[in-house]
């Protein structure tokens, strides 16, 4: 049985990425490629914006800043 992923989980939509790319450097061996983007919505009160990320899969369960 698959294990259910945090954007199942929270029933996140996502839609099809339009030009998949590959990681190298997110995994040791395995390229990771990146199929989806899902728009997250978030706010620091008083501001509210929103911002469209890409979707792959990870140990552990946050959202990844800083990176290209």
């Amino acid at each position: 049985m698959a294990s259910i992923t945090l954007i199942e989980k929270l029933q996140v939509p996502t839609k099809v990425h339009y030009t998949p790319y590959a990681l190298q450097w997110f995994k040791q061996r395995n390229k990771v490629t990146v199929f989806k983007q899902a728009l997250i919505l978030y706010s620091v009160s008083p501001y509210c914006d929103e911002v469209l990320c890409d979707v792959l899969p990870m140990d552990a369960c946050h959202i990844l800043f800083g990176r290209p």
